[in-house]
């Protein structure tokens, strides 16, 4: 009789409580345990907790595994290890695997606190191919995949496809999908978390993305986006990956999501990316106060930043900036400077978040003794519902009111919103983007 598993992905809907984007309809394809699930040998069944209510109890009585395997963040900590309580209780003999950010971040801790059996740190799917299943209590390092072809294709049919439909702001053609081209980042931002995927670049051959992006078209998915967290790595190679899209004829529209760096561009990149179809990409920008971008170790420049949002804006590709309000070297004067910023940048959209130190990172080991005592890992979110740290220069109200000025002062200034109605014409954006307008709270 073949192994069953039951692959989770863990998804703390509080994450995104009381942004100003939290009215929008986001569902990202959980291609991490996707990507498990496929390389299992013996029965895989897949849970999206983005999608479905999870219950558990159900779930152990009708699929009967013999190994659960959750994935998760930090946030979603505590109701694991209610989870794996639940799982253990029902059944002792269930093989608990726990992994992902936070697993990997804390591993000893996690193993402790928990009823797992297994804790793995790194990319699970080299835990998952030697199939070493036996009962046991430990930390797994798993070791890094060297040749990303070697991944096993994605089995997206553990989905149902069509479940997988964002709003419009956020996938323009449904259902979307996440691909990754590459593994890993070399740069050392003090506030990233590298626990998983490490520092070193990783990129799978192009004939292999094309396959990826191929396969996921035959499932039904009418979009994509790359999870890559440097898909720009090698210029070179991704004006490679759009001629190779553009010479196969694959029409389908893209995004770069989950960003780009940009102190590695050039015009004929974007060229070559609004060719291929890509419509979008995001930048995390962090602040528009150079002093501070160094005391975060980020490593790029504001003109270099002024660049790549003007060749993008050239060649009608949309953007999207991430800014962090209350890094550790903000002021009132330095956050003015970031909000001033991001209003002379062309920007189409924008993204502040409030600084949130992740486990593991440098900034986490500098703010852990400013954090507050009654903050537990449920509190970390985009926007907190609680005060969770002291700031050496800002009240956390300040904080909490700049978050406000930023989106406030951004939005609705009439130029750009003259350039939005334009653009959402051009596009056929206007109704979802009134829409968004409407669900936004501008307090």
């Amino acid at each position: 009789m073949k192994t069953r598993g039951l692959f989770i992905s863990v998804f703390n809907k509080n994450l995104y409580k009381n942004t100003k984007y939290d009215f929008l309809k986001v569902r990202i394809t959980p291609l991490n345990i996707v990507s498990l699930a496929s390389g299992f040998n013996g029965t895989a069944k897949v849970i999206d907790e983005n999608i479905h209510k999870l219950n558990i109890i159900e779930e152990l009585s009708d699929f009967k595994p013999d190994i659960v395997f959750l994935s998760f963040n930090t946030i979603s900590y505590n109701y694991v290890k209610s989870l794996c309580n639940i799982i253990r209780n029902f059944d002792k003999n269930i093989l608990i695997v726990l992994g992902g950010c936070h697993a990997s971040s804390k591993p000893s801790e996690t193993l402790r606190d928990t009823k797992a059996d297994i804790v793995v740190v790194g990319e699970g799917e080299s835990f998952i191919k030697e199939g070493n299943f036996k009962k046991q209590r430990g930390i797994v390092y798993s070791k890094p995949i060297s040749n990303l072809d070697d991944l096993p294709m994605p089995k997206w049919d553990l989905i149902d496809v069509n479940d997988y439909d964002s709003s419009r702001l956020y996938a323009k053609n449904n259902p979307s999908c996440l691909l990754e081209s590459s593994r890993g980042c070399p740069h050392r931002c003090y506030y990233c978390n590298k626990s998983v995927f490490g520092y070193k670049i990783r990129g799978k051959t192009v004939n292999r993305i094309i396959e990826d992006i191929s396969s996921c078209m035959s499932y039904g998915f009418k979009e994509f986006s790359f999870a890559d967290d440097f898909f720009n790595y090698n210029i070179k190679r991704a004006i490679d990956i759009c001629k190779k899209i553009n010479e196969m004829k694959i029409n389908i529209s893209w995004t770069l999501n989950n960003g780009m760096r940009v102190d590695n561009v050039n015009e004929e990149l974007f060229r070559s990316l609004n060719k291929a179809g890509c419509y979008r990409t995001s930048f995390g920008i962090e602040s528009g106060n150079q002093k501070v971008l160094d005391s975060i170790n980020k490593g790029t420049k504001l003109d270099q930043i002024k660049n790549a949002v003007e060749l993008c804006n050239k060649n009608n590709i949309l953007t999207v900036g991430f800014f962090i309000i209350g890094l550790p070297e903000d002021n009132k004067e330095t956050v003015r400077e970031t909000i001033d910023f991001a209003k002379k940048l062309p920007l189409d959209y924008i993204r502040f978040s409030v600084f949130m130190p992740q486990v593991s990172t440098e900034l986490w080991d500098l703010f852990k003794d400013r954090i507050n005592k009654n903050v537990n890992y449920d509190d970390i979110r985009y926007l907190p519902n609680k005060q969770l740290y002291d700031h050496p220069n800002l009240e956390w109200n300040e904080i909490l009111e700049f978050m406000d000025i930023a989106y406030n002062e951004f939005y609705l200034r009439p130029s750009y919103i003259l350039r939005r109605l334009k653009t959402d014409i051009f596009n056929g954006y206007l109704i979802d983007d009134i829409k968004g307008f409407l669900g936004t709270k501008w307090r």
